[in-house]
């Protein structure tokens, strides 16, 4: 399943907090694309990809909500150290 975000969210530092301070796994679109420079879309930037084949109801339901939470925590401007956004202290 994919999301596509709204152009003021970074997809990358999204899926990256959402690993770090939500432990929910999720790909951007960067990882479905085809290699090569000039095959580049820019999924990566925008868009973030959910692999729901190995989930129950149950387990899906909560990944979203943590997803959800990692969105909220980035649009107040929480990052993860190392990410291109400013360090919420």
């Amino acid at each position: 399943m994919w999301i596509g975000l709204p152009d003021a969210i970074n997809a990358k530092e999204v899926v990256t907090l959402a690993a770090a301070k939500e432990g929910v796994i999720v790909a951007s679109g960067e990882m479905s694309e085809c290699p090569g420079e000039g095959n580049k879309m820019g999924w990566g930037d925008k868009w973030i990809r959910i692999a729901i084949s190995y989930c129950d109801g149950d387990e899906l339901v909560e990944g979203v909500k943590r997803l959800g939470r990692a969105l909220e925590r980035w649009n107040v401007g929480e990052r993860v150290e190392g990410d291109e956004g400013p360090e919420v202290k």
